[in-house]
């Protein structure tokens, strides 16, 4: 039996990103359809398919085509951005110094913070949630 190494764990991870962003992508404009009250038979005569199609789309049985995620965006009045990384090259930032976090409870003192710099510079950072006994943190990160 041949044994999987970094590599492996590496090409999963990838693939599980991946998978994650077109979720999120499918989520936003099914979201984004709902909110405006754009209903599917509408949507789907817009995008040029039909409405079993955009549901399956929506539920993620569908992979839908680059066109169809254009016409859909179209059709919901999006723009959808692409981005590509390099998942092989070195993106993540270690700042040296600490960072200093106000929260309702006092200030906490972040050692270090990872960020990729693919999505520009950090302006803010707001704290979601403090569990006390890990030291865990989940903070938001506000873009300039």
């Amino acid at each position: 039996m041949r044994k999987r190494g970094t590599d492996y764990k590496r090409l999963r991870e990838r693939a599980r990103r991946l998978i994650a962003n077109d979720d999120r992508l499918l989520s936003e404009l099914a979201g984004m359809r709902e909110a405006k009250r754009i209903s599917l038979e509408i949507a789907s005569r817009r995008i040029g398919i039909t409405e079993a199609e955009l549901e399956a789309i929506d539920g993620g049985t569908k992979d839908p085509t680059m066109g169809e995620l254009r016409r859909y965006a179209h059709a919901v009045g999006a723009v959808i951005e692409h981005r590509v990384t390099d998942d092989e090259a070195e993106v993540v930032t270690d700042y040296s110094e600490p960072v200093v976090v106000t929260h309702e409870c006092g200030q906490i003192e972040i050692s270090s913070v990872r960020h990729d710099p693919s999505f520009g510079p950090i302006a803010q950072i707001n704290m979601m949630g403090v569990r006390a006994q890990t030291k865990t943190l989940q903070v938001e990160t506000t873009l300039v």
